[in-house]
């Protein structure tokens, strides 16, 4: 597993860079950053900010995302 994860490095970091590249052009073109939701406009949540500070969507938003990806087989769904 290990070496899966060393592999998968340099795309998590690409993605991470990707993503806070999403928030400096946002703020540079003067559009909300963060704190509030792209899709349903309200306002992210303090502990989602905290772990995800790049993040654009509530935590209700998020999980409806994944639901429907899943649901469309574009994403394996998790089982607990």
């Amino acid at each position: 597993m290990s070496d899966e994860i060393d592999d998968a490095m340099p795309f998590i970091e690409r993605f991470n860079q990707m993503a806070i590249d999403a928030v400096v052009g946002r703020v540079n073109s003067g559009t909300p950053s963060t704190g509030v939701c792209s899709n349903c406009e309200e306002t992210i949540e303090a502990e989602r900010l905290k772990s995800l500070p790049y993040t654009r969507h509530c935590s209700e938003c998020a999980a409806a995302f994944e639901e429907d990806r899943a649901r469309q087989g574009k994403v394996r769904a998790h089982s607990v």
